[in-house]
Protein backbone atom coordinates (compact mmCIF):
# COMPACT_ATOMS: atom_id res chain seq x y z
CA UNK A 1 0.00 0.00 0.00
CA UNK A 2 3.04 2.32 0.35
CA UNK A 3 3.28 3.04 -3.37
CA UNK A 4 -0.14 4.73 -3.32
CA UNK A 5 1.15 7.45 -0.97
CA UNK A 6 3.69 10.27 -1.31
CA UNK A 7 5.94 11.49 1.53
CA UNK A 8 5.51 15.17 2.43
CA UNK A 9 7.83 17.53 4.28
CA UNK A 10 6.28 16.78 7.68
CA UNK A 11 6.93 13.01 7.25
CA UNK A 12 3.27 12.14 6.78
CA UNK A 13 1.65 9.78 4.27
CA UNK A 14 -1.25 11.28 2.38
CA UNK A 15 -3.17 9.79 -0.50
CA UNK A 16 -2.28 11.27 -3.84
CA UNK A 17 -4.79 13.91 -4.98
CA UNK A 18 -6.36 14.70 -1.50
CA UNK A 19 -5.41 16.41 1.75
CA UNK A 20 -6.35 15.56 5.35
CA UNK A 21 -9.40 17.78 5.26
CA UNK A 22 -10.42 16.51 1.85
CA UNK A 23 -8.97 19.50 -0.09
CA UNK A 24 -7.26 18.79 -3.43
CA UNK A 25 -3.45 18.85 -3.62
CA UNK A 26 -1.26 20.09 -6.40
CA UNK A 27 2.03 19.02 -7.92
CA UNK A 28 4.91 21.52 -7.83
CA UNK A 29 6.18 22.37 -11.33
CA UNK A 30 9.81 22.64 -10.15
CA UNK A 31 10.31 19.91 -7.55
CA UNK A 32 7.35 17.66 -8.63
CA UNK A 33 6.22 17.12 -5.01
CA UNK A 34 2.55 16.77 -4.29
CA UNK A 35 1.76 19.45 -1.73
CA UNK A 36 -1.08 21.74 -0.74
CA UNK A 37 -1.38 25.03 -2.53
CA UNK A 38 1.60 27.43 -1.88
CA UNK A 39 3.32 25.14 0.66
CA UNK A 40 6.33 23.73 -1.16
CA UNK A 41 9.23 23.78 1.35
CA UNK A 42 11.84 22.25 -0.96
CA UNK A 43 11.97 25.23 -3.29
CA UNK A 44 11.19 28.02 -0.78
CA UNK A 45 14.76 29.38 -1.01
CA UNK A 46 14.40 29.91 -4.75
CA UNK A 47 11.21 31.86 -4.23
CA UNK A 48 12.93 34.42 -1.97
CA UNK A 49 13.72 36.71 -4.89
CA UNK A 50 9.99 37.27 -5.36
CA UNK A 51 9.84 36.34 -9.03
CA UNK A 52 7.62 33.28 -8.45
CA UNK A 53 5.45 35.07 -5.93
CA UNK A 54 4.50 37.68 -8.50
CA UNK A 55 3.39 35.09 -11.02
CA UNK A 56 -0.18 33.83 -11.11
CA UNK A 57 -1.05 30.44 -9.68
CA UNK A 58 -1.81 28.71 -12.99
CA UNK A 59 1.69 29.60 -14.26
CA UNK A 60 3.56 28.46 -11.16
CA UNK A 61 1.60 25.30 -10.33
CA UNK A 62 0.15 22.52 -12.50
CA UNK A 63 -3.05 20.92 -11.27
CA UNK A 64 -2.89 17.12 -11.72
CA UNK A 65 -6.50 16.00 -12.25
CA UNK A 66 -5.67 12.45 -13.40
CA UNK A 67 -6.24 9.63 -10.86
CA UNK A 68 -3.51 7.06 -10.37
CA UNK A 69 -4.36 3.49 -11.38
CA UNK A 70 -2.68 2.09 -8.29
CA UNK A 71 -4.84 4.18 -5.94
CA UNK A 72 -6.85 2.09 -3.47
CA UNK A 73 -10.63 2.44 -3.80
CA UNK A 74 -11.48 0.69 -0.47
CA UNK A 75 -12.34 2.38 2.79
CA UNK A 76 -10.60 1.70 6.09
CA UNK A 77 -13.23 -0.79 7.22
CA UNK A 78 -13.06 -2.66 3.92
CA UNK A 79 -9.27 -2.79 4.07
CA UNK A 80 -9.41 -4.05 7.66
CA UNK A 81 -11.86 -6.78 6.62
CA UNK A 82 -9.61 -7.80 3.72
CA UNK A 83 -6.60 -7.93 6.03
CA UNK A 84 -8.53 -10.15 8.46
CA UNK A 85 -9.49 -12.54 5.65
CA UNK A 86 -5.92 -12.71 4.35
CA UNK A 87 -4.62 -13.41 7.86
CA UNK A 88 -7.16 -16.20 8.40
CA UNK A 89 -6.14 -17.78 5.10
CA UNK A 90 -2.43 -17.53 5.79
CA UNK A 91 -2.57 -18.86 9.36
CA UNK A 92 -4.42 -22.15 8.49
CA UNK A 93 -5.62 -22.70 12.02
CA UNK A 94 -7.88 -25.71 12.62
CA UNK A 95 -11.34 -24.69 13.79
CA UNK A 96 -13.65 -27.09 15.67
CA UNK A 97 -16.64 -28.52 13.79
CA UNK A 98 -20.00 -26.90 14.54
CA UNK A 99 -22.28 -28.93 16.81
CA UNK A 100 -25.00 -30.93 14.98
CA UNK A 101 -28.49 -29.50 14.88
CA UNK A 102 -30.15 -32.85 15.53
CA UNK A 103 -28.63 -35.55 17.77
CA UNK A 104 -27.55 -38.72 15.98
CA UNK A 105 -29.64 -41.86 16.50
CA UNK A 106 -26.59 -44.12 16.34
CA UNK A 107 -24.69 -44.56 19.54
CA UNK A 108 -21.01 -43.71 19.36
CA UNK A 109 -18.72 -46.69 19.13
CA UNK A 110 -16.56 -47.46 22.09
CA UNK A 111 -12.86 -47.55 21.73
CA UNK A 112 -11.67 -51.06 21.09
CA UNK A 113 -8.26 -52.47 21.54
CA UNK A 114 -6.62 -53.68 18.38
CA UNK A 115 -5.31 -57.17 18.74
CA UNK A 116 -1.81 -57.81 17.62
CA UNK A 117 -1.56 -60.26 14.76
CA UNK A 118 0.20 -63.38 15.91
CA UNK A 119 1.66 -65.86 13.50
CA UNK A 120 0.26 -69.22 14.53
CA UNK A 121 2.19 -72.20 13.21
CA UNK A 122 0.31 -74.39 10.78
CA UNK A 123 -1.09 -77.51 12.38
CA UNK A 124 -0.30 -80.67 10.55
CA UNK A 125 -3.18 -82.97 9.69
CA UNK A 126 -3.47 -86.09 11.78
CA UNK A 127 -4.05 -89.28 9.86
CA UNK A 128 -6.77 -91.45 11.37
CA UNK A 129 -9.25 -94.08 10.31
CA UNK A 130 -12.63 -92.50 9.63
CA UNK A 131 -14.59 -95.66 10.48
CA UNK A 132 -12.74 -96.71 13.62
CA UNK A 133 -12.23 -93.31 15.31
CA UNK A 134 -14.77 -92.41 17.99
CA UNK A 135 -15.90 -88.79 17.63
CA UNK A 136 -18.14 -88.80 20.71
CA UNK A 137 -16.56 -86.40 23.26
CA UNK A 138 -15.45 -88.02 26.48
CA UNK A 139 -16.24 -85.32 29.04
CA UNK A 140 -17.30 -86.27 32.54
CA UNK A 141 -18.47 -83.26 34.51
CA UNK A 142 -20.78 -83.21 37.46
CA UNK A 143 -22.33 -79.88 36.52
CA UNK A 144 -24.58 -80.23 33.48
CA UNK A 145 -24.38 -76.53 32.57
CA UNK A 146 -20.57 -76.57 32.66
CA UNK A 147 -20.53 -79.68 30.50
CA UNK A 148 -22.87 -78.07 27.96
CA UNK A 149 -20.76 -74.91 27.89
CA UNK A 150 -17.52 -76.86 27.39
CA UNK A 151 -18.94 -78.92 24.53
CA UNK A 152 -20.28 -75.82 22.79
CA UNK A 153 -17.10 -73.81 23.31
CA UNK A 154 -14.82 -76.56 22.00
CA UNK A 155 -17.14 -77.06 18.98
CA UNK A 156 -17.66 -80.69 19.90
CA UNK A 157 -21.40 -80.30 20.01
CA UNK A 158 -23.57 -78.67 17.37
CA UNK A 159 -26.20 -76.11 18.34
CA UNK A 160 -29.77 -77.19 18.85
CA UNK A 161 -31.60 -77.62 15.57
CA UNK A 162 -35.38 -77.39 15.15
CA UNK A 163 -37.37 -80.59 14.96
CA UNK A 164 -38.45 -79.83 11.39
CA UNK A 165 -34.87 -80.33 10.16
CA UNK A 166 -34.76 -83.95 11.25
CA UNK A 167 -38.41 -84.67 10.39
CA UNK A 168 -38.89 -87.35 7.74
CA UNK A 169 -42.15 -87.16 5.76
CA UNK A 170 -42.18 -90.92 5.21
CA UNK A 171 -41.00 -94.07 6.98
CA UNK A 172 -40.28 -95.87 3.74
CA UNK A 173 -36.71 -96.74 2.89
CA UNK A 174 -34.88 -94.30 0.65
CA UNK A 175 -33.25 -97.14 -1.28
CA UNK A 176 -35.05 -100.47 -1.53
CA UNK A 177 -32.85 -103.49 -1.91
CA UNK A 178 -33.62 -105.58 -4.99
CA UNK A 179 -34.97 -109.08 -4.63
CA UNK A 180 -32.58 -112.01 -4.76
CA UNK A 181 -34.27 -113.24 -7.93
CA UNK A 182 -33.45 -109.97 -9.73
CA UNK A 183 -29.79 -110.95 -9.97
CA UNK A 184 -28.22 -111.61 -13.36
CA UNK A 185 -27.42 -115.17 -12.26
CA UNK A 186 -29.96 -116.04 -9.52
CA UNK A 187 -30.83 -119.30 -7.90
CA UNK A 188 -33.70 -121.32 -9.34
CA UNK A 189 -35.96 -120.99 -6.27
CA UNK A 190 -35.35 -117.25 -5.87
CA UNK A 191 -35.98 -116.64 -9.57
CA UNK A 192 -39.20 -118.68 -9.50
CA UNK A 193 -40.57 -116.70 -6.51
CA UNK A 194 -39.58 -113.40 -8.09
CA UNK A 195 -41.24 -114.23 -11.44
CA UNK A 196 -44.38 -115.58 -9.72
CA UNK A 197 -44.78 -112.35 -7.77
CA UNK A 198 -44.43 -110.25 -10.93
CA UNK A 199 -46.93 -112.53 -12.74
CA UNK A 200 -49.52 -112.09 -9.96
CA UNK A 201 -49.14 -108.31 -10.07
CA UNK A 202 -49.50 -108.31 -13.85
CA UNK A 203 -52.63 -110.52 -13.64
CA UNK A 204 -54.23 -108.16 -11.12
CA UNK A 205 -53.44 -105.22 -13.36
CA UNK A 206 -55.05 -106.92 -16.37
CA UNK A 207 -58.16 -107.78 -14.33
CA UNK A 208 -58.47 -104.16 -13.17
CA UNK A 209 -58.25 -102.91 -16.75
CA UNK A 210 -60.90 -105.41 -17.87
CA UNK A 211 -63.19 -104.37 -15.02
CA UNK A 212 -62.89 -100.71 -15.98
CA UNK A 213 -63.51 -101.48 -19.65
CA UNK A 214 -66.48 -103.64 -18.75
CA UNK A 215 -67.99 -100.84 -16.70
CA UNK A 216 -67.64 -98.41 -19.59
CA UNK A 217 -69.45 -100.67 -22.11
CA UNK A 218 -73.28 -100.61 -21.99
CA UNK A 219 -74.96 -103.75 -20.64
CA UNK A 220 -77.05 -105.35 -23.40
CA UNK A 221 -79.42 -106.97 -20.91
CA UNK A 222 -80.39 -103.64 -19.40
CA UNK A 223 -80.91 -101.88 -22.75
CA UNK A 224 -84.60 -101.13 -23.40
CA UNK A 225 -85.70 -101.43 -27.00
CA UNK A 226 -88.04 -99.01 -28.69
CA UNK A 227 -90.87 -101.55 -28.84
CA UNK A 228 -90.68 -102.27 -25.11
CA UNK A 229 -90.61 -98.57 -24.32
CA UNK A 230 -93.67 -97.82 -26.48
CA UNK A 231 -95.56 -100.78 -24.98
CA UNK A 232 -94.82 -99.49 -21.49
CA UNK A 233 -96.12 -96.03 -22.40
CA UNK A 234 -99.47 -97.30 -23.78
CA UNK A 235 -99.93 -99.92 -21.11
CA UNK A 236 -103.40 -99.67 -19.57
CA UNK A 237 -104.82 -97.56 -22.38
CA UNK A 238 -105.62 -100.34 -24.83
CA UNK A 239 -106.09 -104.06 -24.43
CA UNK A 240 -103.07 -105.93 -25.64
CA UNK A 241 -103.94 -108.97 -27.81
CA UNK A 242 -101.55 -111.05 -25.72
CA UNK A 243 -103.63 -110.27 -22.63
CA UNK A 244 -106.25 -112.99 -21.84
CA UNK A 245 -108.97 -112.10 -19.35
CA UNK A 246 -109.73 -115.76 -18.62
CA UNK A 247 -106.29 -116.28 -17.14
CA UNK A 248 -107.08 -113.96 -14.22
CA UNK A 249 -108.37 -115.86 -11.18
CA UNK A 250 -111.32 -114.22 -9.49
CA UNK A 251 -110.61 -114.51 -5.75
CA UNK A 252 -113.16 -114.28 -3.01
CA UNK A 253 -113.85 -110.89 -1.57
CA UNK A 254 -112.50 -110.56 1.96
CA UNK A 255 -114.55 -108.46 4.29
CA UNK A 256 -112.92 -107.21 7.49
CA UNK A 257 -115.40 -106.88 10.29
CA UNK A 258 -115.37 -103.89 12.58
CA UNK A 259 -113.36 -104.26 15.78
CA UNK A 260 -115.10 -104.35 19.08
CA UNK A 261 -115.05 -100.93 20.76
CA UNK A 262 -114.05 -100.80 24.45
CA UNK A 263 -116.48 -99.66 27.05
CA UNK A 264 -115.87 -96.73 29.39
CA UNK A 265 -114.97 -99.01 32.31
CA UNK A 266 -112.48 -100.96 30.19
CA UNK A 267 -110.77 -97.76 29.13
CA UNK A 268 -110.50 -96.61 32.76
CA UNK A 269 -108.99 -99.94 33.83
CA UNK A 270 -106.46 -99.77 30.98
CA UNK A 271 -105.43 -96.26 32.02
CA UNK A 272 -105.04 -97.33 35.67
CA UNK A 273 -102.91 -100.32 34.65
CA UNK A 274 -100.69 -98.15 32.47
CA UNK A 275 -100.22 -95.67 35.32
CA UNK A 276 -99.39 -98.48 37.75
CA UNK A 277 -96.73 -99.89 35.41
CA UNK A 278 -95.19 -96.46 34.98
CA UNK A 279 -95.00 -95.90 38.74
CA UNK A 280 -93.54 -99.36 39.28
CA UNK A 281 -90.82 -98.72 36.71
CA UNK A 282 -89.92 -95.38 38.30
CA UNK A 283 -89.79 -96.98 41.78
CA UNK A 284 -87.43 -99.69 40.55
CA UNK A 285 -85.08 -97.09 39.07
CA UNK A 286 -84.97 -95.22 42.40
CA UNK A 287 -84.26 -98.45 44.30
CA UNK A 288 -81.48 -99.32 41.88
CA UNK A 289 -79.84 -95.93 42.40
CA UNK A 290 -80.07 -96.39 46.17
CA UNK A 291 -78.44 -99.82 45.95
CA UNK A 292 -75.68 -98.41 43.72
CA UNK A 293 -74.45 -96.32 46.64
CA UNK A 294 -73.25 -99.49 48.36
CA UNK A 295 -71.52 -100.61 45.13
CA UNK A 296 -69.46 -97.41 44.71
CA UNK A 297 -66.10 -99.20 44.85
CA UNK A 298 -67.13 -101.71 42.23
CA UNK A 299 -68.49 -98.97 39.99
CA UNK A 300 -65.29 -96.94 40.35
CA UNK A 301 -63.19 -99.96 39.40
CA UNK A 302 -65.37 -100.58 36.38
CA UNK A 303 -65.12 -96.95 35.30
CA UNK A 304 -61.34 -96.95 35.77
CA UNK A 305 -61.01 -100.12 33.72
CA UNK A 306 -63.20 -98.65 31.00
CA UNK A 307 -61.14 -95.44 30.93
CA UNK A 308 -57.94 -97.45 30.56
CA UNK A 309 -59.44 -99.43 27.68
CA UNK A 310 -60.65 -96.25 26.00
CA UNK A 311 -57.20 -94.64 26.36
CA UNK A 312 -55.50 -97.74 24.93
CA UNK A 313 -57.89 -97.80 21.99
CA UNK A 314 -57.27 -94.10 21.38
CA UNK A 315 -53.50 -94.53 21.39
CA UNK A 316 -53.81 -97.56 19.13
CA UNK A 317 -55.97 -95.66 16.63
CA UNK A 318 -53.58 -92.72 16.76
CA UNK A 319 -50.59 -94.97 16.12
CA UNK A 320 -52.32 -96.74 13.23
CA UNK A 321 -53.31 -93.40 11.72
CA UNK A 322 -49.73 -92.11 11.99
CA UNK A 323 -48.29 -95.30 10.47
CA UNK A 324 -50.79 -95.16 7.62
CA UNK A 325 -49.91 -91.53 6.96
CA UNK A 326 -46.15 -92.15 7.07
CA UNK A 327 -46.25 -95.28 4.90
CA UNK A 328 -48.79 -94.23 2.28
CA UNK A 329 -48.62 -91.82 -0.60
CA UNK A 330 -49.95 -88.30 0.12
CA UNK A 331 -51.45 -85.99 -2.47
CA UNK A 332 -48.74 -83.56 -3.58
CA UNK A 333 -49.22 -81.66 -6.81
CA UNK A 334 -51.94 -81.92 -9.44
CA UNK A 335 -50.64 -85.08 -11.08
CA UNK A 336 -51.39 -88.71 -10.28
CA UNK A 337 -48.74 -90.98 -8.82
CA UNK A 338 -47.80 -93.95 -10.97
CA UNK A 339 -45.48 -96.55 -9.53
CA UNK A 340 -42.56 -97.54 -11.69
CA UNK A 341 -42.63 -101.03 -13.15
CA UNK A 342 -39.77 -103.12 -11.91
CA UNK A 343 -37.69 -104.51 -14.80
CA UNK A 344 -37.08 -108.25 -14.92
CA UNK A 345 -35.32 -110.78 -17.13
CA UNK A 346 -36.96 -113.75 -18.79
CA UNK A 347 -35.48 -117.19 -18.50
CA UNK A 348 -33.89 -117.04 -21.94
CA UNK A 349 -32.41 -113.59 -21.19
CA UNK A 350 -30.42 -114.77 -18.17
CA UNK A 351 -26.68 -114.75 -18.74
CA UNK A 352 -23.82 -116.38 -16.91
CA UNK A 353 -21.52 -113.39 -17.43
CA UNK A 354 -21.99 -109.84 -16.21
CA UNK A 355 -20.44 -108.40 -19.38
CA UNK A 356 -23.22 -109.85 -21.53
CA UNK A 357 -25.95 -108.28 -19.37
CA UNK A 358 -27.96 -105.50 -20.99
CA UNK A 359 -28.87 -102.55 -18.75
CA UNK A 360 -32.53 -102.11 -17.87
CA UNK A 361 -34.39 -99.25 -16.25
CA UNK A 362 -33.12 -95.75 -15.49
CA UNK A 363 -31.46 -94.50 -12.32
CA UNK A 364 -32.97 -90.99 -12.48
CA UNK A 365 -36.50 -92.33 -12.99
CA UNK A 366 -36.04 -94.68 -10.05
CA UNK A 367 -34.84 -91.83 -7.78
CA UNK A 368 -37.67 -89.56 -8.95
CA UNK A 369 -40.28 -92.22 -8.21
CA UNK A 370 -38.73 -92.86 -4.79
CA UNK A 371 -38.88 -89.16 -3.87
CA UNK A 372 -42.51 -88.91 -5.01
CA UNK A 373 -43.42 -92.07 -3.12
CA UNK A 374 -41.85 -90.74 0.09
CA UNK A 375 -43.80 -87.42 -0.13
CA UNK A 376 -40.68 -85.37 -0.78
CA UNK A 377 -41.42 -84.23 -4.34
CA UNK A 378 -44.73 -83.06 -5.85
CA UNK A 379 -46.12 -84.51 -9.06
CA UNK A 380 -46.75 -82.03 -11.84
CA UNK A 381 -49.99 -81.95 -13.77
CA UNK A 382 -52.31 -79.74 -15.73
CA UNK A 383 -54.02 -76.96 -13.88
CA UNK A 384 -57.76 -77.42 -13.52
CA UNK A 385 -59.47 -74.36 -14.89
CA UNK A 386 -62.91 -73.35 -13.71
CA UNK A 387 -65.41 -74.00 -16.47
CA UNK A 388 -67.78 -71.14 -17.16
CA UNK A 389 -71.47 -71.88 -17.36
CA UNK A 390 -72.41 -71.12 -20.95
CA UNK A 391 -76.07 -72.04 -20.55
CA UNK A 392 -78.20 -69.00 -19.75
CA UNK A 393 -81.41 -69.19 -17.78
CA UNK A 394 -84.50 -67.77 -19.46
CA UNK A 395 -86.57 -65.35 -17.44
CA UNK A 396 -90.07 -64.20 -18.40
CA UNK A 397 -90.66 -60.51 -17.78
CA UNK A 398 -94.00 -58.80 -18.43
CA UNK A 399 -93.82 -55.04 -18.81
CA UNK A 400 -96.67 -52.58 -19.19
CA UNK A 401 -96.61 -49.01 -20.29
CA UNK A 402 -97.97 -46.32 -18.04
CA UNK A 403 -100.24 -45.13 -20.85
CA UNK A 404 -102.03 -48.47 -20.92
CA UNK A 405 -103.05 -48.18 -17.27
CA UNK A 406 -106.50 -46.62 -17.33
CA UNK A 407 -109.44 -46.48 -15.02
CA UNK A 408 -110.88 -49.91 -14.48
CA UNK A 409 -107.79 -51.81 -15.75
CA UNK A 410 -106.05 -54.38 -13.59
CA UNK A 411 -102.71 -56.17 -13.58
CA UNK A 412 -102.87 -59.56 -15.27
Amino acid sequence: MAENYRQLSKNRLLPEGFEDGGHPTYRCSRCLWVIPLSRCTSCSDDNASGEIADRPSHEVYTIDCTLSHHLSRYTKRQRAALDKISRSISEHRQLPLPPPRFPSKKQPKLKQTVKRVEHVPFKQKVNYDLWEKDFVPKVNLNNEEAKEHLLRYTKKKLPNMPSTVRFKPSLLDAVTLPDAGASYNPKADDYQKYISKIAVDETNLIKEEERIEKGIRPQLESVITYAEKSFEEVEGLVIDPRYDIDDVDMGEKIVISDLMRKTRKQRQNAAKEKKFLREQKRRKEIEKKQHDVYKAKKINKELSRREVLIEEERLKRRKEKFLKKMTSRQRLGRGKFKDEEEPFLLQEELTDCLRLLKPQGHVLNDRMTSLQKRNMLPIGGKREQNKLKLKLKSKLVEKRLAAEVTKGSRVV
